[in-house]
């Protein structure tokens, strides 16, 4: 490769026909860089099985190069974006087309990458995750036990502490697939971990596949005996993950005995 490359092609003015093909408009973004840039700094790779990481994603255009690179060649490239949800200008034409942030604009280019744009569209079967960061699901445990008051004292207000609004958190606002994702991140899981959803006796179980390891939670109030019975057949050597309060002293017990039992 040249140290420069000087070619129009791989300046932001080419790169606004994509904007205006895509979005109608080139004006929703300043400075785009065009997917022949990226894509002639992937031609300098003998290989086409790799991840493109991009840690200043802006308006995706790492995302649509490699989709498309993949569709010419047959490759099977892969893209992690990282972009700050840096605010859109609220006078700009992106805030009033509903872009808050540049990030926003990002996921929709891909979206549009992948169903095909311009005059004669090319849709491409495949897709991509996006991930926020954010707090953890889990409040900090900050309770102590009074050395001065008896055990069921203690106990007491533990469980007076528990109920508090700052710890209802995980219990009472739950969403299912950020407690899920954030437990594949905690095992050491792959984000592009499978995820399935299915039923055992009365309990909804997710079961997260990484290549040969597996893990499985479930994330309802109570397990049914049925339940638990069928996950020590099933999940033999494997680690189950629950509600401290959804199983019984029994149930962990023999749980415990089967599988690498972890409560939440």
């Amino acid at each position: 490769l040249k140290s420069i490359l000087e070619d129009k092609t791989f300046n932001y003015q080419s790169a606004r026909q994509y904007f205006k093909q895509m979005f109608g408009t080139s004006e929703l973004f300043d400075f785009p860089k065009p997917p022949e840039l990226i894509q002639k700094l992937m031609s300098s790779i003998n290989e086409d099985d790799y991840i493109v990481m991009d840690f200043f994603a802006g308006s995706g255009t790492t995302a649509q190069s490699v989709l498309e690179q993949n569709l010419k060649d047959g490759g099977s490239r892969k893209f992690i974006l990282v972009q700050l949800p840096e605010p859109t200008s609220e006078k700009s034409l992106a805030r009033q087309s509903g872009y808050e942030n540049i990030a926003d604009i990002s996921k929709d280019r891909i979206k549009k990458v992948l169903k095909g744009y311009g005059d004669e569209p090319q849709p491409i079967n495949d897709g991509f995750k996006v991930f926020k960061l954010t707090e953890s699901n889990y409040p900090e445990n900050t309770f102590e036990f009074d050395p001065d008051k008896t055990e069921e004292e203690n106990k007491a207000a533990f469980a007076d502490y528990l109920n508090q609004a700052k710890r209802a958190k995980l219990i009472d606002d739950i969403d299912e697939t950020s407690i899920v994702y954030e437990n594949i991140v905690k095992e050491g899981f792959s984000l592009n971990s499978k995820v399935q959803e299915g039923a055992v006796g009365n309990n909804k179980i997710y079961t997260i596949t990484d290549g040969e390891r597996q893990f499985s939670i479930c994330l309802d109030r109570q397990i049914d005996d049925a339940t638990v019975k069928n996950i020590t057949d099933w999940a033999k050597g494997k680690t189950f993950i629950c509600f401290d309060g959804a199983l019984n002293d029994s149930a962990k017990a023999n749980l415990g005995l089967h599988v690498e039992l972890k409560t939440i």
